[in-house]
């Protein structure tokens, strides 16, 4: 399934909003979300109920699929060179609370060297950490929600969801990075056991024959 790529007007979210939405299969859509945004993320939920029988897996497995796709669209709204990181936070009712995606801080212009390394380690904010923070503007509590992220989460983000509330992480199953980064989530796996947080990595399927 071919997902469209868009921009937010807001660096790192977008939202859901229940006034004047635009419905979907499990969210609504924010009038504060440009035409185009909200154009491009109607068009990946109408997509994935399309696409609903593309999958031979669970049903339960297929609404965490959905969700993962949907944040590796966010993650192309990312202005970060080496990698874009999506992430959406669903309520259990499977409505989206918010979405976010790594890059510079609100107000803070997107100056090519601020998104190389070294320097973005410091200024970058982390796609998980973006829709967190969403969810505290808005009102919208993320106690016993969803997280699903298009990498695992490194420990800092890991932090950040325990003392959110987030109840379950879902992430694609990525391959093995640089030592620090090897040692960074098993460290967040540590911290998400032992804080009792369901946490899941799925193959990233392959459409049926």
């Amino acid at each position: 399934m071919s997902l469209p790529a868009a921009r937010p007007t807001e660096r790192g979210f977008c939202s859901e909003n229940s006034s004047g939405s635009i419905e979907g299969p499990a969210t609504k859509i924010s009038p504060r979300s440009t035409s185009e945004e909200s154009a491009a993320i109607s068009s990946i939920l109408y997509q994935m109920k399309a696409g609903s029988a593309m999958y031979h897996v669970p049903m339960d497995t297929k609404w965490d699929i959905r969700f993962l796709e949907l944040a590796d669209c966010i993650a192309t709204w990312s202005k970060d060179p080496s990698r874009g990181v999506g992430c959406v936070i669903v309520s259990t009712e499977n409505r989206i609370c918010s979405t976010g995606f790594n890059g510079l801080p609100s107000g803070v212009e997107d100056l090519p060297e601020r998104l190389t390394r070294p320097a973005k380690y410091d200024l970058i904010c982390h796609a998980e950490l973006n829709a967190i923070v969403q969810c505290a503007r808005n009102g919208v509590s993320p106690v016993d929600s969803t997280l699903y992220s298009t990498f695992f989460p490194c420990i800092q983000c890991t932090l950040a969801i325990i003392q959110a509330g987030v109840s379950r992480v879902v992430a694609w199953e990525t391959a093995p990075g640089d030592e620090h980064w090897t040692q960074s989530i098993e460290k967040s796996r540590s911290m998400l056991h032992e804080a009792g947080i369901e946490f899941v990595m799925l193959p990233k399927p392959e459409p049926a024959a």
